[in-house]
């Protein structure tokens, strides 16, 4: 069947397969789907497949029709198993043709099953239409995805072929419908894009995470530095068609402290129709001052705060994914000093603010791409 470019496994009634301390790089298959891995099964398989530690990397697909090329690094079939993914890296791997999915990995379970996807990256991965780096199918409505813990779907390419659709540069949700929603949780999904080489007319938008007949919970991730192209449909953190699916997309970063109406955040969009899509709260940058009333040539403690978000409700215990980040402050009618320029394990970040000047001083910290005149004052 001509699949599996590097290592092609298919499992029966049981058995599993566990891939773990391995690179699997710079395979093609010409004919068929599953670059670097494909897995598979025959009927009732409800077995275990667990990849650990595995850097699938450069694997590309070649295939001349659109069910014989996806998954340029992993093709994930089977018809009802447990599937981990943890601790590996899907780099540079492609599905070259117009119409092939999945740069870096395709999962498509055909009854069912449950994958879980943590501590994975996912970086500089391209596809001929939609899904750079991860595209998800369902095929069965009963399929449980999660996507967790420091996975970061970076600087991937969709619609990287002439006349090709472009959309979900990141990752793709679609399918049958899911019943039970994704969950993406303290992932990044930063530095995606659609290409420039897909038709104008047909790109879809999404270019950090697409969803179409698909239910999502998107939570305590950040999402920014997406990129559309010229006439696409919007939405570059995220774009939900117009199928009958909710997804939830609340306590998330989008770029800014303003949240993904607008830029200079990632934007997320709702195509009209009978979908559902909600975003707010979201997670912010607040500077707060003390004092907040000095005189000139006195000084004020800044603190800048991820702990709160867009509804001033504590979010403290989930923010990981933006300890460190680097953070600019900025004012007007008085200078910083002594400042942290990263935000700290605490969630905060100090520094202080000398008046030079008489009048409403202000001063503000930016991260990603909040506005340094506005940006995050309070």
């Amino acid at each position: 069947s001509y699949t599996g470019g590097g290592i092609d496994w298919c499992g029966f009634s049981s058995g599993n397969f566990t891939l773990s301390n391995a690179i699997v790089e710079n395979n093609v298959n010409v004919n068929g789907y599953g670059g670097g891995l494909n897995t598979d099964s025959a009927g009732g398989y409800n077995g275990t497949i667990r990849l650990d530690n595995v850097i699938f990397q450069n694997n590309r697909t070649q295939g001349t029709s659109n069910q014989e090329s996806n998954g340029g690094g992993l093709n994930l079939f089977g018809e009802n198993p447990t599937v981990v993914i943890q601790n590996c890296q899907f780099l540079n791997n492609t599905v070259e043709k117009y119409f092939a999915v999945g740069g870096g990995m395709y999962l498509r379970l055909g009854y069912g099953g449950v994958i879980t996807i943590e501590n994975t990256l996912v970086q500089g991965n391209s596809s001929g239409s939609m899904g750079g780096g991860i595209y998800m199918n369902y095929a069965s409505a009963a399929t449980g995805l999660t996507i967790q813990n420091n996975t970061r779907v970076l600087d991937n390419i969709s619609g990287n072929a002439a006349n090709g659709t472009a959309g979900g540069g990141g990752i793709v949700l679609d399918g049958v419908g899911s019943v039970t929603p994704a969950t993406l949780s303290k992932i990044v999904v930063t530095g995606n894009s659609e290409s420039a080489l897909s038709d104008p007319l047909a790109r879809q938008g999404g270019a950090g995470i697409w969803v179409g007949n698909a239910n999502a919970t998107i939570s305590y991730s950040r999402i920014a530095n997406n990129t559309l192209q010229s006439g696409s449909a919007g939405g570059s953190g995220l774009f939900k068609n117009s199928d009958a699916r909710t997804v939830t997309a609340t306590n998330n970063w989008w770029g800014c402290s303003t949240g993904p109406s607008a830029a200079p955040c990632d934007t997320a969009l709702l195509d009209p129709g009978s979908g559902i899509l909600t975003f707010a709260p979201y997670l912010q940058v607040r500077t707060t001052a003390s004092p907040t009333t000095i005189l000139t040539n006195q000084t004020s403690a800044l603190s800048a705060t991820v702990n709160l978000n867009s509804a001033g409700t504590d979010v403290s215990a989930n923010v990981e994914r933006l300890i460190g980040l680097p953070l600019a402050w900025s004012a007007v009618g008085g200078n910083i000093s002594g400042s942290q320029n990263a935000i700290q394990a605490g969630g905060t970040a100090t520094a202080t603010f000398t008046a030079a000047q008489a009048g409403a001083d202000t001063a503000a910290a930016k991260m990603d791409n909040d506005s340094t005149t506005a940006g995050s004052n309070v």
